[in-house]
């Protein structure tokens, strides 16, 4: 799921094919200098959206843009980036992480996210609830 916009997505179950992203919250950006074009995903939502993967190719969860907020959120399986957060989408907006897990173990810090397979890069505004 490719999201650009303010897009709220409930309620989803999501198989993951090889080199595949489960849910993406896109940057609608130049990647250079990220000005807004083509809309962003600001402000966009995820609630109980369930990723799973039997291959370790691909992505569960990616946010580019800032202002996310995802609730009760799961990346199970053998993907080795379990959650990507741009270190850009942060900078305005806070992410918001509410009940996240990675393979059924709760994510409540940067760190945590870190080593369980999660990618964060300079992320001081991320909100863990």
């Amino acid at each position: 799921m490719d999201l650009l916009g303010h897009v709220a997505v409930n309620n989803v179950s999501i198989k993951l094919n090889s080199g595949s992203t489960g849910l993406r919250f896109r940057l609608g950006a130049d990647f250079g200098d990220h000005k807004d074009i083509n809309c962003w995903a600001d402000y966009g939502s995820a609630e109980r959206v369930i990723a799973d993967s039997d291959i370790p190719e691909g992505i569960g969860i990616v946010v580019q843009s800032g202002g996310v907020t995802l609730t009760d959120c799961e990346v199970n399986g053998l993907v080795k980036k379990s959650i990507e957060l741009y270190e850009w989408a942060n900078r305005q907006k806070p992410v918001v992480l509410r009940a996240l897990s990675i393979s059924g173990e709760g994510v409540m810090n940067c760190d945590q996210l870190v080593s369980s397979g999660g990618s964060v890069a300079k992320q001081p505004e991320l909100i863990f609830q």
